[in-house]
């Protein structure tokens, strides 16, 4: 299929067509030309771990052809007891029950720690929602014959959006299907130019997709183009094609330290950075590349090219045993090494079973004179339970029938058995502990140290099939910004399984300055990210309650304050609940600090006793009383105060108009003075007395309420 371009008018331009059309071949002549290439570098190793694969997995695999053509002739039993499969099923099974986690990074570039927790959710929903066949066919294909491989894909969230998500998928058969760059030497081949994944399609499949494709004529193969070995009667090999293709961009470095790529956004926002003050600070052209997406027959180009997001070809490749020598790439898995023990131990072992049928039984020895009369009981001696058997006594034989012995199993043969098990064992990397066998009753301890020495035999897989992984998450972190790139909520999955849905490229205006802000903009900082090799959050889990179990049967206190920390690790149904019942009743007792969300829950759900309630209301109103007693007496004292100082005034005005009054007058007058201030210091202390009486009464009516309280509440069965 090819791409036709418009002018202005929106008519089609022939000579864009024809240069789409030039282009579109040389492209497909280059790949052709590299995938031929590729497969010559690779065909012996390709084909080693095809085989390898094979007698892993295909009954009847493990017999070399000459020594199962002369036993098929010969009608001799040829077994096959595949301990290579089993040891390879237990590496897996090892495996499989840890996690490779991606921890991302801020790197720089005003990237943010928040932001890069997003990103790791973000990645964590990816390879939930993409299962777990992808990375299990991986490892699988690696620890077998020794190339495994998946692809980093997007599609559309719903068929009728615009929304798109990252998805991974596995690539089946990976020594058959992909090929690379044979140039490129790092881990995942991530310097790699190019890289190709071929499937094959049914003829009634492909020609209903292309019916105009020149694969979808038979007749047309080995002409026109169509390169031999692409079209068959019963297939029709597409490849998705996948080439870096070099490009230039201006960098541009602002003087408020941000580096901008010089393009069509970037012109939209020079203007308002100017507005602000922020000018170009210096300019370089450096080089660069866009990823293309082709699809390819034998013959043309089918689809394409498409720019796919991020820097990385989306196709990740590794391998279980590598090694460069020579220039030339050699792998295996588990399998190559242990492949001619593998046979020795079948070889044997079905000449040990053909021995044992062939070899002749242990009969008992009798005289004619000793079976005279009784042939008939002695020949169903071995099969009926007869309590007695009469025979007639020989003197030249003397004694009753009686047996010599069978002829004895060759030891040396058992020994090669044994000897090729053991070099099986070897070759893989796995040992009797390590397949759950423990023939001299070792203490855990050291059970578990001659495990760890069988999965150190295999750790390079183990690291190969992590770094795969932390390839994987470079690749999608390098798609999110322009994938996730629109206003919508994502699902951000955290590490215990709890999920979080938070809003992403948020734009909103800011109060204080009226501009636009991004919230949660994917867009901005460059991140980085690591991996983690463990076991999984549900291992890691089952082990922290082992390990707080046995504590607590240690220290009864750890028991007591971890329990809210053993039910949370449990798994069934109720546990989250059991666990916060029992961490209130840890923050009610003291043990356990609440956090500042449950301090708010308590003071939010605190409800006062209505009887105390009550009687704060009643001392409150008690209160008021008597300060509205106090300060009726204190006016009335003012009063009083007020007509004494009055009649003072008056008495002095009668001294100094009449000149002196008699002795007798001014004790009368200072009398009746004191009788006065006697008047009022009694009125206070009847006032006050009152008030102590009002009190006292308070206070006991209280306390007969509380009592009378206590009374009507139901008693504790004894």
């Amino acid at each position: 299929m090819e791409y036709s371009a418009t002018d202005g008018s929106g008519k089609v331009s022939k000579q864009k067509t024809s240069e789409q059309s030039a282009a579109n071949k040389a492209a497909h002549d280059l790949a052709m030309d590299r995938h031929k290439a590729s497969e010559q570098f690779e065909q012996d190793e390709r084909q080693l771990c095809v085989e390898d694969s094979l007698f892993c997995d295909k009954p009847g695999s493990q017999w070399d052809e000459i020594a199962s053509r002369g036993r098929k002739r010969a009608k001799r039993p040829m077994y096959e007891i595949n301990r290579v499969a089993a040891a390879r099923n237990q590496f897996l099974g090892d495996q499989l029950q840890n996690r490779v986690e991606i921890r991302v990074r801020p790197k720089g570039g005003g990237a943010k720690q928040d932001i890069a927790e997003i990103y790791e959710g973000v990645v964590r929903s990816i390879r939930d929602n993409s299962g777990d066949s992808w990375k299990d066919n991986g490892l699988k294909e690696m620890a077998t014959g020794g190339i495994g491989a998946w692809e980093v894909c997007t599609r559309y969230t719903v068929d009728d959006g615009w929304d798109q998500e990252i998805y991974l998928k596995p690539i089946r058969s990976a020594a058959t299907t992909v090929s690379v760059d044979p140039e490129s030497v790092e881990d995942c081949h991530k310097d790699a130019k190019w890289i190709s994944v071929v499937k094959n399609w049914s003829p009634e499949s492909f020609e209903k997709r292309w019916p105009l494709s020149k694969a979808a004529n038979f007749n047309l193969i080995g002409i026109n183009g169509v390169r031999s070995g692409w079209r068959t009667q019963d297939f029709i090999k597409v490849a998705d094609y996948y080439v870096k293709e070099p490009t230039k961009k201006t960098l541009v470095l602002m003087t408020n330290g941000q580096t901008y790529e010089k393009n069509e956004d970037f012109e939209k926002i020079e203007d308002e950075l100017a507005q602000n003050g922020i000018t170009q600070s210096q300019i370089k052209v450096v080089s660069s590349h866009k990823v293309l997406h082709y699809k390819l027959s034998g013959g043309e180009v089918l689809d394409g090219p498409h720019e796919i997001p991020g820097m990385e070809l989306p196709i990740v490749l590794g391998y279980g045993y590598s090694s460069w020598i020579d220039g030339v790439h050699y792998y295996c898995g588990m399998i190559r090494k242990a492949k001619d023990p593998q046979r020795v131990y079948n070889y044997e072992t079905s000449s040990s079973v053909e021995t044992g049928a062939l070899a002749p039984k242990d009969p008992y020895w009798v005289s004619t004179k000793q079976a005279e009369g009784y042939e008939g009981d002695l020949a169903r001696m071995a099969t009926d339970n007869a309590p007695v058997q009469f025979f007639n006594p020989d003197p030249e034989n003397a004694g009753p029938p009686r047996r010599t012995g069978a002829p004895a199993v060759q030891a040396a043969q058992i020994n090669r058995i044994r000897q090729a098990e053991s070099d099986i064992m070897s070759a893989t990397g796995y040992h009797a502990p390590s397949l759950g066998d423990n023939p001299r009753d070792q203490s855990g301890i050291a059970l578990k140290t001659q495990q760890r020495q069988g999965f150190n035999g295999t750790y390079e897989i183990t690291d190969n099939h992590a770094k795969m992984i932390e390839h994987t998450g470079r690749i999608i972190i390098g798609m999110i910004p322009p994938i996730y790139d629109g206003t919508r909520i994502e699902r951000i999955l955290k590490e215990d399984g709890d999920v979080d849905l938070v809003q992403i490229n948020q734009v909103v205006i800011d109060e204080q300055t009226g501009e636009e802000v991004v919230l949660n903009d994917l867009s901005v900082g460059k991140y980085d990210m690591k991996v983690d090799v463990g076991p999984s959050f549900a291992t890691k889990r089952e082990e922290a309650v082992a390990y707080l179990t046995e504590a607590g049967r240690t220290s009864p206190i750890i028991g007591q304050t971890t329990t809210d920390l053993v039910l949370k690790n449990m798994d069934f149904p109720g546990s989250k609940e059991a666990s916060a019942r029992a961490r209130k009743l840890g923050i009610k007792e003291g043990y356990i600090d609440p956090t500042p969300e449950e301090e708010e829950e308590m003071k939010s759900k605190q409800k006062p006793d209505p009887i105390q309630e009550l009687n704060f209301e009643m001392m409150v109103a008690s209160l008021e009383e008597r300060v509205a007693k106090i300060d009726q007496i204190e006016l009335e004292s003012e009063k009083i105060r007020s007509e004494t100082a009055e009649n003072w005034a008056q008495v002095q005005e009668t001294i100094e108009g009449q000149e002196l009054r008699t002795l007798k007058s001014q004790t009368a007058a200072e009398q009746a003075l004191e009788q006065v201030n006697k008047t009022i210091m009694d009125g206070k202390r009847a006032d006050a007395k009152e008030a102590r009486e009002d009190q006292m009464h308070q206070q006991q009516a209280q306390a007969q309420q509380q009592q009378q309280g206590q009374s009507t509440q139901p008693q504790p069965q004894q």
